[in-house]
């Protein structure tokens, strides 16, 4: 008789032990299946035998590699970005929300060791009128979204650029933007 009891209360505390571990601040279920995966993101090196990588439907291509280079790629949805659900680690661009709307992830970049002259970013949009996206960086200094000289090839917005930015993403014009070169 006094054993079922024992096993009741012992059922009880052992759900209570899981609910703890599975909740913050402990969370061991986000641990294990977190979507934002920024932390475990790594490094990726480019070199002259493979001076290209893409994450999350953006490339960047680089040339004339001289040492060691690598580049980290975090990517958030438009949607986590636009309610301000950012990485604890490796994001690098600012929560301020655009004039208008993002049509693509936007990407955190890090880098690491000697970094090119010459970078050619391509991103593919996940919506929106592609005649109408603009590939966009985030100046830190200034706390803005700034135009990058952009232009749509392939159902890709492509720009090139002499310093990789520290955040890049697609941002919808109200017009086709002025082709650039």
């Amino acid at each position: 008789n006094g054993v079922l009891p024992i096993l009741g209360i012992g059922g009880v505390v052992l759900v209570l032990v899981i609910l703890a571990l599975l909740l913050p601040p402990i969370s061991l279920f986000d641990t294990f299946h977190d979507v934002n995966t920024a932390h475990r993101a790594a490094f990726i090196e480019l070199s002259a035998a493979s001076p290209r990588l893409e994450v999350d439907g953006l490339a960047i291509e680089v040339n004339e590699v001289s040492g060691d280079y690598g580049v980290r790629v975090v990517s958030i949805s438009s949607e986590d970005y636009l309610h301000h659900q950012t990485p604890d680690k490796g994001w690098f661009c600012g929560t301020s929300v655009p004039a208008r709307p993002l049509a693509s992830r936007v990407y955190s970049l890090t880098q690491t060791g000697t970094p090119p002259n010459h970078f050619v970013l391509s991103i593919i949009p996940e919506s929106a009128s592609q005649e109408t996206l603009a590939m966009y960086r985030w100046n830190m200094a200034l706390q803005a979204w700034e135009l990058i000289p952009s232009k749509l090839m392939d159902h890709q917005v492509v720009g090139g650029l002499a310093h990789l930015p520290p955040c890049v993403a697609l941002i919808e014009e109200t017009e086709p933007p002025r082709e650039q070169p």
